[in-house]
Protein backbone atom coordinates (compact mmCIF):
# COMPACT_ATOMS: atom_id res chain seq x y z
CA UNK A 1 0.00 0.00 0.00
CA UNK A 2 1.57 3.33 -1.01
CA UNK A 3 2.42 5.68 1.82
CA UNK A 4 0.82 9.07 1.69
CA UNK A 5 3.29 11.90 1.93
CA UNK A 6 2.60 14.25 4.83
CA UNK A 7 3.00 17.96 4.22
CA UNK A 8 6.09 19.47 5.78
CA UNK A 9 5.45 21.51 8.90
CA UNK A 10 6.86 24.99 8.62
CA UNK A 11 9.55 25.40 11.27
CA UNK A 12 10.73 28.83 10.18
CA UNK A 13 8.63 30.91 12.58
CA UNK A 14 9.90 34.43 12.71
CA UNK A 15 10.47 35.72 16.22
CA UNK A 16 11.04 39.27 17.23
CA UNK A 17 14.64 39.60 18.41
CA UNK A 18 13.62 42.24 20.97
CA UNK A 19 10.62 40.64 22.73
CA UNK A 20 11.24 37.01 21.65
CA UNK A 21 7.60 36.43 20.64
CA UNK A 22 6.44 35.22 17.22
CA UNK A 23 5.71 37.81 14.59
CA UNK A 24 2.27 36.93 13.29
CA UNK A 25 1.35 37.15 9.64
CA UNK A 26 -0.92 40.12 10.28
CA UNK A 27 1.56 41.94 12.53
CA UNK A 28 3.57 44.75 11.12
CA UNK A 29 7.14 43.48 10.84
CA UNK A 30 10.25 45.62 10.68
CA UNK A 31 13.42 43.93 9.42
CA UNK A 32 16.85 45.37 10.19
CA UNK A 33 18.51 46.48 6.96
CA UNK A 34 22.00 45.75 8.28
CA UNK A 35 21.72 42.24 9.75
CA UNK A 36 18.26 41.05 8.64
CA UNK A 37 16.88 40.45 12.15
CA UNK A 38 13.09 40.66 12.43
CA UNK A 39 11.16 42.89 14.80
CA UNK A 40 7.66 44.03 15.54
CA UNK A 41 7.47 47.63 14.39
CA UNK A 42 6.58 48.71 17.95
CA UNK A 43 9.59 46.82 19.36
CA UNK A 44 11.95 48.43 16.84
CA UNK A 45 10.65 51.88 17.77
CA UNK A 46 10.81 51.19 21.51
CA UNK A 47 14.42 50.02 21.29
CA UNK A 48 15.25 52.82 18.86
CA UNK A 49 17.14 50.46 16.56
CA UNK A 50 18.43 46.91 16.29
CA UNK A 51 18.93 44.79 19.42
CA UNK A 52 21.66 42.59 17.92
CA UNK A 53 25.05 43.23 19.52
CA UNK A 54 27.52 44.68 17.05
CA UNK A 55 24.95 45.51 14.39
CA UNK A 56 25.47 48.79 12.56
CA UNK A 57 21.84 49.76 13.25
CA UNK A 58 22.07 48.94 16.97
CA UNK A 59 20.47 51.42 19.35
CA UNK A 60 22.78 54.16 20.53
CA UNK A 61 23.67 53.72 24.21
CA UNK A 62 23.55 56.87 26.34
CA UNK A 63 26.69 57.23 28.44
CA UNK A 64 26.16 57.74 32.14
CA UNK A 65 28.23 60.05 34.28
CA UNK A 66 30.17 58.65 37.21
CA UNK A 67 27.77 60.28 39.70
CA UNK A 68 24.74 58.64 38.04
CA UNK A 69 26.13 55.11 38.39
CA UNK A 70 24.79 53.29 41.47
CA UNK A 71 27.22 51.85 44.00
CA UNK A 72 26.48 48.31 42.82
CA UNK A 73 28.21 49.10 39.53
CA UNK A 74 31.50 49.46 41.40
CA UNK A 75 31.46 45.79 42.40
CA UNK A 76 29.47 45.98 45.64
CA UNK A 77 25.87 44.89 45.55
CA UNK A 78 25.19 45.30 49.28
CA UNK A 79 25.95 47.77 52.07
CA UNK A 80 25.34 47.85 55.83
CA UNK A 81 22.41 49.91 57.10
CA UNK A 82 23.90 52.75 59.18
CA UNK A 83 21.02 52.44 61.67
CA UNK A 84 20.71 48.69 62.38
CA UNK A 85 23.86 47.40 60.55
CA UNK A 86 21.83 44.77 58.65
CA UNK A 87 22.92 44.05 55.06
CA UNK A 88 20.76 45.74 52.40
CA UNK A 89 20.99 46.39 48.66
CA UNK A 90 23.66 48.90 47.64
CA UNK A 91 21.16 51.13 45.84
CA UNK A 92 18.54 51.05 48.63
CA UNK A 93 17.34 54.35 50.08
CA UNK A 94 15.26 52.68 52.78
CA UNK A 95 16.23 49.81 55.09
CA UNK A 96 13.83 46.86 54.83
CA UNK A 97 14.78 45.75 58.36
CA UNK A 98 14.44 48.91 60.49
CA UNK A 99 12.72 51.29 58.05
CA UNK A 100 15.47 53.95 58.18
CA UNK A 101 15.34 56.33 55.22
CA UNK A 102 18.58 57.57 53.65
CA UNK A 103 19.29 60.86 51.91
CA UNK A 104 20.82 59.03 48.92
CA UNK A 105 21.94 55.55 47.86
CA UNK A 106 25.54 56.42 48.82
CA UNK A 107 26.71 54.32 51.80
CA UNK A 108 26.82 56.28 55.07
CA UNK A 109 28.63 55.63 58.33
CA UNK A 110 26.56 55.42 61.50
CA UNK A 111 27.94 58.75 62.73
CA UNK A 112 27.16 60.51 59.45
CA UNK A 113 23.63 59.08 59.42
CA UNK A 114 22.99 60.18 63.02
CA UNK A 115 24.37 63.68 62.41
CA UNK A 116 22.13 64.09 59.35
CA UNK A 117 19.05 62.94 61.28
CA UNK A 118 19.86 65.26 64.20
CA UNK A 119 20.29 68.16 61.79
CA UNK A 120 16.93 67.38 60.19
CA UNK A 121 15.19 67.27 63.60
CA UNK A 122 16.91 70.50 64.71
CA UNK A 123 16.13 72.37 61.47
CA UNK A 124 13.05 74.31 62.77
CA UNK A 125 14.92 75.36 65.95
CA UNK A 126 17.98 76.42 63.94
CA UNK A 127 15.86 78.54 61.60
CA UNK A 128 14.22 80.39 64.52
CA UNK A 129 17.54 80.84 66.34
CA UNK A 130 19.15 82.29 63.21
CA UNK A 131 16.32 84.83 62.89
CA UNK A 132 16.59 85.87 66.56
CA UNK A 133 20.38 86.16 66.30
CA UNK A 134 20.01 88.52 63.34
CA UNK A 135 17.45 90.71 65.15
CA UNK A 136 19.46 90.89 68.39
CA UNK A 137 22.68 91.75 66.55
CA UNK A 138 20.89 94.64 64.79
CA UNK A 139 19.96 96.30 68.09
CA UNK A 140 22.90 98.18 69.69
CA UNK A 141 21.94 97.43 73.34
CA UNK A 142 21.77 93.65 72.74
CA UNK A 143 24.58 93.39 70.15
CA UNK A 144 27.46 92.63 72.59
CA UNK A 145 25.70 89.70 74.25
CA UNK A 146 24.25 88.52 70.93
CA UNK A 147 27.73 88.43 69.39
CA UNK A 148 29.24 86.69 72.42
CA UNK A 149 26.65 83.93 72.61
CA UNK A 150 25.92 83.92 68.87
CA UNK A 151 29.53 83.19 67.92
CA UNK A 152 29.65 80.24 70.34
CA UNK A 153 26.26 79.01 69.11
CA UNK A 154 27.39 79.26 65.49
CA UNK A 155 30.58 77.25 66.16
CA UNK A 156 28.57 74.52 67.92
CA UNK A 157 25.91 74.25 65.21
CA UNK A 158 27.92 75.11 62.11
CA UNK A 159 27.67 71.62 60.55
CA UNK A 160 23.94 71.44 61.26
CA UNK A 161 23.46 74.89 59.69
CA UNK A 162 25.34 73.74 56.59
CA UNK A 163 22.74 70.99 56.09
CA UNK A 164 20.07 73.73 55.73
CA UNK A 165 19.78 75.98 52.67
CA UNK A 166 22.90 78.20 52.43
CA UNK A 167 20.92 81.35 53.32
CA UNK A 168 20.76 80.36 57.02
CA UNK A 169 24.49 79.96 57.46
CA UNK A 170 25.04 83.23 55.57
CA UNK A 171 22.50 85.09 57.75
CA UNK A 172 24.14 83.78 60.94
CA UNK A 173 27.57 85.00 59.81
CA UNK A 174 26.14 88.32 58.65
CA UNK A 175 24.39 88.80 62.02
CA UNK A 176 27.65 88.28 63.92
CA UNK A 177 29.44 90.71 61.57
CA UNK A 178 26.69 93.33 62.08
CA UNK A 179 26.88 92.81 65.85
CA UNK A 180 30.64 93.34 65.83
CA UNK A 181 30.18 96.49 63.75
CA UNK A 182 27.62 97.75 66.29
CA UNK A 183 30.10 97.15 69.13
CA UNK A 184 32.92 98.96 67.30
CA UNK A 185 30.67 101.95 66.46
CA UNK A 186 29.39 102.13 70.04
CA UNK A 187 32.96 102.00 71.40
CA UNK A 188 34.11 104.76 69.02
CA UNK A 189 31.14 106.97 69.96
CA UNK A 190 31.80 106.36 73.66
CA UNK A 191 35.48 107.25 73.18
CA UNK A 192 34.62 110.42 71.25
CA UNK A 193 32.13 111.41 73.95
CA UNK A 194 34.70 110.78 76.71
CA UNK A 195 37.35 112.84 74.87
CA UNK A 196 34.91 115.71 74.26
CA UNK A 197 33.83 115.72 77.91
CA UNK A 198 37.45 115.63 79.09
CA UNK A 199 38.37 118.56 76.85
Amino acid sequence: MPQLSTPEVATDIRRCVYCQTPIGAAATARPCEACGASYHLACWEENDGCAVYGCQRAARVALRGALEIPVSYWGKETKPCPQCREVIQATAQRCRHCGAIFYSARPESTGEFQRRNEAREMAPTLRKATGWLFVLCLLPPSAPLAVLFGARWYRRHRHALESLPPIYSAVARLAIAIGLTQIVITAILALVYAVSQGG
